[in-house]
C-alpha cells in the first residue's frame, strides 16, 4: 500500500482554465503583462533563496530551472519512473512555510497536523508525484539526502517555487513490487497495531529535522 504524502497546496488547473477563457476574450494583453510581473517575482524568489542557501549556477537538473544539490550523498541505486521509493519529504515555500511533510512533529509546527494521517517514510511510485518531485527523486541515489528548488510550472502553476527537502531511504524496482508486499504482508501478521501495518519494518527510517 502507498501511502499518500499530504499536501496543502493545491494545483491551480481552474486558474489557469480562467485565464485561457479570458485570454479568448480579448484580455490577452493584460494577462500578459499580469503574468510577466509574476514570473518576474518569482524568479527572484528563487534567485533570493538559491544565494542564500549555497545553491550555485551549475546545480541544475536539465534546462527548466530546477536547482538541486545534495546535503548527503551515496553510492546507491537512483530509481526509475516505474520504480517505488520509500522517503520522508519536506515541502515548503521560499518563506520557509511548510505546507508538506511526512514528518508528525513537523506537522504539527506547521500547524496542519491530522490524526487522520499516518505519518512517517512514506512509499510511493516515482511516477505519481508532481513533475518537479519526480525529476528530482530520479536524480537522488538510494541512502542519500538532498534539496531542491522546483519552480512553480513543475509544480503547482502559481507562480510560487517550491522548496523539497527528501531524504530517500530505498529504491524498490517496480518489477520487484510484488515480492516486497508479499514480504511486508508476512512481517504484519502480528502487527502490534493499525500503524504498523503501513510502516516498512525491515529499516529504521529516522526523521527530517522538524
Amino acid at each position: 500500500m502507498n501511502i499518500r504524502i499530504f499536501s496543502h497546496r493545491k494545483i491551480l488547473t481552474a486558474n489557469r482554465a480562467v485565464w485561457l477563457l479570458l485570454g479568448v476574450m480579448s484580455l490577452s494583453s493584460c494577462i500578459k503583462d499580469n503574468s510577466k510581473q509574476l514570473a518576474a517575482d518569482e524568479q527572484k524568489k528563487i534567485d533570493d533563496y538559491k544565494a542564500k542557501n549555497g545553491f550555485s549556477d551549475s546545480d541544475t537538473i536539465g534546462t527548466g530551472g530546477i536547482y538541486f544539490k545534495y546535503i548527503s550523498e551515496t553510492e546507491g541505486i537512483t530509481p526509475g519512473l516505474n520504480d517505488y521509493v520509500i522517503i520522508s519529504l519536506k515541502g515548503k515555500n521560499t518563506d520557509g512555510t511548510v505546507f508538506q511533510t511526512t514528518d508528525s512533529a513537523a506537522a504539527q509546527k506547521a500547524g496542519f497536523y491530522r490524526p487522520d494521517i499516518i505519518y512517517g517514510p512514506a512509499r510511493t511510485l516515482v511516477w505519481n508525484n508532481l513533475t518537479g518531485l519526480r525529476m528530482m527523486l530520479m536524480h537522488m541515489k538510494e541512502g542519500s539526502h538532498a534539496t531542491a528548488i522546483v519552480p512553480s510550472k513543475f509544480a503547482y502553476y502559481d507562480y510560487e517555487p517550491v522548496v523539497y527537502d527528501v531524504v530517500l531511504f530505498r529504491v524498490i524496482p517496480g518489477a520487484d513490487i510484488r515480492k516486497y508486499e508479499y514480504d511486508q504482508a508476512k512481517s504484519y501478521a502480528f502487527a502490534d497495531s493499525i500503524t504498523d501495518l503501513f510502516t516498512d519494518k525491515s529499516h529504521d527510517y529516522p526523521a527530517l529535522d522538524s
